[in-house]
């Protein structure tokens, strides 16, 4: 349900768009077309359904494309000419959802869209009946709580269980660390505290249980934040029976994350490509962090050298935790696939180095003669060999 508090954060947010928001939207403009043009090339009518269920005005006051805007923009993109995409979009504010169908007017004049205000719950039989033996992308972006764990599994299970022909289900989905760590102050107030129960059943929706205050590790708050996304990813992949990827999400590296994006597929391709996606959208990220220090700094230096300064030294990092973490899957057996041990060799650098970072490190490594194994071809697909 909508509040006036809610309502109030809708309105200033879009105002201008802020850092957080960048990497969501860079990772939704860079997944989406590779999920429309894969899911589609075998799909009925090579028909793919997107749903914004949370869907503001489209564009920021400044101009600068929201959600809405990036998922029309699908209708331009060369490789999905044959592709047919169908947009669903909804939004609670009544104000924002004008806002929202005049964008769209606009924006998406070649999109088979369709637009709803209200609240998602209202709108989720019709839309489960609409994309039922579609490829579906589920992208659910709210502030504070969004939909119930139960009632999100249920969209996933409610649709053909994995096989060659059935149809793709992924989602993106926001939780927010707001919600999280004040809730889990209110769990720790003696009992009694006016709308208590209230407050912590809204959390024990999202969470799909009571582990979140059961289980509380007692911990500072950034840890138990860490603890908490990767608790809800474990049990939300067990119970939705999928893979899926946390991602923290922040207005700077040094601040607490603004909140946490749960990546859902059931596809070990979709985990490949988000990977890829993941690691570009953070470079777009770093930049638009720096580009507010030079703002607010009155920085004179060249922007571009410092960035092109920073990443490499980033890239020199990760080459050298790919590389030890190799070596020492190495010394442990003499070969292995990178997709069966993607976890330890990409380690602290999973989200940040991609493909390319690994093959540089899988080059150096074969030249050196430690291992047999070239870094050509399929680089999640490739098995690593020990030189005798």
């Amino acid at each position: 349900m909508e509040t006036p508090e809610s309502a109030e954060r809708t309105q200033a947010f879009f105002q201008q768009r802020q850092a957080a928001a960048v990497l969501k939207h860079a990772i939704l403009k860079r997944y989406l077309p590779p999920f429309a043009a894969k899911t589609g090339s075998t799909s009925i009518d090579n028909r793919v359904a997107i749903v914004d269920g949370y869907a503001g005005a489209g564009r920021y006051d400044d101009g600068a494309p929201g959600s809405p805007a990036i998922i029309a923009d699908l209708s331009h993109a060369p490789a999905l000419r044959s592709k047919t995409i169908e947009a669903y979009f909804v939004e609670s504010h009544r104000p924002t959802y004008a806002r929202l169908m005049q964008n769209l007017q606009n924006d998406a004049p070649d999109l088979h869209w369709t637009a709803w205000q209200g609240e998602l719950e209202n709108h989720l039989p019709e839309l489960i009946k609409l994309t039922q033996n579609v490829p579906l992308f589920l992208f659910l972006d709210p502030f504070g709580h969004g939909l119930a764990f139960d009632t999100i599994q249920d969209l996933f299970l409610e649709r053909p269980t994995p096989n060659p022909y059935a149809p793709a289900t992924e989602a993106l989905i926001r939780i927010d660390a707001s919600a999280i760590w004040r809730t889990r102050g209110v769990a720790r107030r003696p009992t009694g505290y006016y709308g208590r129960e209230a407050t912590l059943h809204r959390m024990d929706q999202t969470a799909g249980g009571t582990w979140w205050r059961d289980d509380d590790p007692g911990t500072p708050t950034a840890d138990y934040l860490e603890w908490f996304a990767s608790e809800l990813l474990h049990h939300t992949c067990q119970e939705y029976r999928c893979w899926g990827w946390s991602v923290d999400v922040r207005q700077r590296p040094d601040r607490l994350p603004v909140y946490y994006l749960l990546f859902l597929t059931r596809h070990r391709d979709g985990m490949d490509t988000f990977g890829e996606v993941l690691s570009k959208s953070m470079e777009e990220w770093r930049r638009s962090v720096l580009e507010i220090e030079y703002q607010e700094s009155l920085l004179a230096d060249d922007i571009n050298d410092e960035y092109a300064r920073r990443e490499e030294m980033l890239a020199a990092e990760w080459h050298d935790q790919l590389r030890e973490n190799i070596l020492a899957l190495l010394d442990e057996k003499p070969s292995f696939q990178i997709r069966q041990e993607l976890s330890r060799v990409m380690g602290n650098a999973a989200g940040l180095a991609r493909s390319m970072h690994l093959r540089a490190v899988l080059k150096e490594l074969y030249l050196e003669g430690i291992t047999q194994s070239d870094s050509k071809g399929d680089i999640y697909a490739k098995r690593v060999i020990r030189a005798v």
